[in-house]
Formats: structure tokens, sequence, C-alpha cells
């Protein structure tokens, strides 16, 4: 079967962008100028693009999550520092409600 130009470059990149998409962290590395992508890999690069925005905004939720974290952890630690110096002496549980 003949391959139009630069399908074997885009088969290798489109290769390439798959594995670094189920890897995590992703691993994607912009490809080089190739030229338009063929018609007959179109259909598998907008699947890959798609994916792209699936896992763009998988990072950006994990990253939202571990943000909401740390506001709490702050938090914590401040009332901490306040009863110690308060000099209470006694230790006061603290609870991270990860619902809210």
């Amino acid at each position: 079967m003949s391959r139009p130009p630069g399908g074997e470059e885009w088969t290798a990149v489109l290769d390439a962008l798959e594995r670094g998409l189920e890897s995590f962290p992703p691993a994607v590395v912009a490809p080089p100028a190739l030229g338009p992508i063929p018609p007959a890999l179109r259909s598998r690069a907008r699947r890959a693009l798609q994916r792209m925005g699936e896992v763009q905004a998988t990072l950006e939720r994990r990253r939202d999550d571990i943000g909401r974290e740390l506001v709490a952890l702050t938090a914590a630690r401040a009332a901490q520092a306040r009863i110690a110096a308060a000099g209470s002496g006694k230790p006061v549980p603290q609870f991270l409600d990860r619902r809210a």
C-alpha cells in the first residue's frame, strides 16, 4: 500500500504522542514541522487531540484538589501554632473534611 508523503513521519509522531498521553505524568513533545496531516491519519489525530484535552482537564482537577488541601493544611498549621502560642498544652484533634 502506498502511503502519502509524510505519512510515516506522522504515524511515528502519533505513536509517540499516544504513548506519552498514557504515561503518568503525561509526557508530550511538540512534533517537528511535518506539514499537513495526511487524510488517512486525521481521525487518529482528532482522537489524540481529544485525549490531550481529557488529560489536561484531569491535571487541572488534580491541581485544584492539591491547592485546596494545601490551603486546609496551612490553616490547620496556623491554628496549631496559635494554640501552642497560647500555652493550652492540650493536643487538639484535627480533622480534614475532604468532602467539602
